[in-house]
């Protein structure tokens, strides 16, 4: 696959680490950890393992803080958005944008008020898929330059022109929601995916990219 349809590479940058633990927040039992180590080095389902073992995977934090904080410039809820996107493509094959769309929708794992029908998890996801078309990057800081020419707005890094109108604009969102996908690298690659233990948590490492 062509790196012009990859609009985020998995890298070590965009590492995001979840935590492990049981409803007494307890680590996660070593022999369980070698039971699920065991299965994850053959496939995914591993993961999923964690969770019928009575176990809860929640977000920690992201190994790399400028990748964080580039999501924040964004959206100040788009870090946890994401974690939880990148854990549903784990645990329930979630990858297309309309589905995961949907499926926040259905969870509300932000808890924001839905009842009037605003699309918060549309809008936040849409300006993500927008802003690297645009140019942030999970490598540098991202600036929020990019540059707009009257109703026309060019990508900073190869000065393409994106869209120059309304009409466009809108053509250019369904675009990038109908075509790419959230897709989890392959585990083990780079460190994902193995559960470890760390400062008295036990841990687990996933990655993602978006390509079409």
């Amino acid at each position: 696959m062509s790196s012009s349809k990859v609009l985020l590479p998995a890298n070590k940058n965009s590492t995001i680490i979840f935590r492990i633990k049981d409803n007494n927040g307890s680590l996660l039992a070593k022999e369980d950890i070698l039971k699920v180590n065991g299965i994850i080095k053959e496939n995914k389902k591993g993961i999923r393992k964690i969770i019928d073992l009575g176990y809860h995977i929640e977000y920690l934090k992201y190994e790399d803080s400028s990748f964080c904080l580039n999501l924040k410039m964004i959206d100040s809820d788009l870090p946890k958005i994401i974690s939880f996107i990148v854990l549903d493509t784990f645990t329930k094959n979630l990858t297309d944008i309309p589905s995961i769309i949907e499926n926040l929708n259905a969870r509300n794992p932000i808890g924001y008020d839905l009842s009037l029908g605003h699309k918060f998890y549309n809008h936040k996801l849409t300006n993500f898929l927008m802003e690297l078309a645009l140019g942030i990057t999970s490598k540098n800081i991202w600036s929020g330059n990019y540059q707009a020419i009257g109703y026309a707005i060019t990508s900073k890094a190869n000065n393409h022109i994106l869209y120059k109108n309304e009409t466009c604009f809108h053509k250019f969102i369904d675009y990038l929601k109908e075509s790419y996908r959230f897709v989890s690298p392959s585990v083990n690659k780079m460190g994902y995916g193995e559960v470890y233990l760390k400062d008295e948590k036990s841990l687990i490492n996933l990655n993602f990219q978006i390509r079409a």
